[in-house]
């Protein structure tokens, strides 16, 4: 079940060979058969939500986004005023919208699919405001919205991904897919901001980012997270700026042997046979 919640992400949300995300704990067992009643509904329940939140991350990594985007609406409908059944549908709706857009050609529905990932993101937390995995979508999906306006002229949300990133590091997630997804993040934040000198950056207040806690965060984020191919990539960019010809060769190793987890991955893979030292 371990591998079903690494399609948490990121957009990362991530995400990966399809994987349940989450399971809910059954209540103690009692000598009354109504205590025992109670149990098995509750397990029937949490079966039904690992069966559907399975079938979205299977559909996400198979590349079909409009299905399951179409069961994730479903989903919301259903939950009806129950805000733990809505945010499970609304962070994992922003998610989705990331991975459409990326796969998206028409450069105006691609910024469309992720303003929407961002609105359901702070929807979801709205839901749930001390969730790491909502703040990490939102982090996510201001990342895509800067890079797609471009960094400098984006730099409020820039700042936004590094603080959202930090959020979910300070509520100490206990999951390794979702601290090593914060990880990932806040270190590819870093990355990012160091293709621009600091010197030009750093008066409209993005001189923090350098390589230093870029590829603390990156290595951190594959320590907690091994398989995923696209984390790896960012080590290997990283390895390659601070001039690491071994930690480069490993890390380019690495995205090579690995299978997709998430939907990204299989780009980053392509990407990763492009690199040289």
């Amino acid at each position: 079940m371990k591998k079903i919640s690494m399609l948490k992400l990121f957009e990362l949300s991530a995400v990966p060979a399809a994987l349940a995300l989450s399971l809910m704990g059954g209540m103690g067992v009692r000598a009354n058969t109504a205590k025992s009643g109670a149990k098995n509904a509750q397990s029937s329940s949490a079966k039904e939500s690992t069966s559907w939140t399975t079938a979205v991350d299977q559909l996400s990594l198979d590349s079909k986004f409009t299905e399951a985007k179409s069961l994730l609406e479903t989903k919301l409908k259903e939950a009806g005023q129950d805000a733990s059944k809505q945010f499970d549908a609304l962070w994992r709706m922003s998610r989705v919208e990331i991975f459409r857009g990326d796969d998206l050609k028409e450069k105006s529905e691609q910024e469309k699919a992720y303003q929407q990932s961002l609105a359901f993101a702070e929807e979801a937390l709205k839901k749930n405001p001390d969730s790491a995995i909502a703040h990490i979508r939102k982090a996510s999906a201001l990342g895509k919205i800067a890079l797609f306006k471009g960094v400098l002229e984006a730099k409020e949300f820039v700042k936004q991904v590094r603080d959202e990133a930090q959020k979910a590091l300070d509520l100490k997630p206990t999951d390794p897919e979702t601290l090593g997804l914060a990880h990932y993040v806040l270190g590819r934040t870093h990355l990012k901001l160091t293709d621009t000198p600091q010197v030009i950056r750093k008066p409209l207040g993005l001189g923090f980012g350098n390589l230093k806690e870029a590829e603390a965060n990156l290595l951190k984020a594959v320590e907690l997270v091994p398989n995923v191919p696209m984390f790896w990539l960012e080590v290997a960019k990283v390895a390659k700026k601070t001039e690491n010809k071994k930690l480069f060769d490993d890390a380019k190793a690495k995205v090579a042997s690995l299978a997709p987890v998430y939907p990204t991955d299989r780009a980053a893979k392509a990407e990763a046979a492009t690199l040289s030292f």
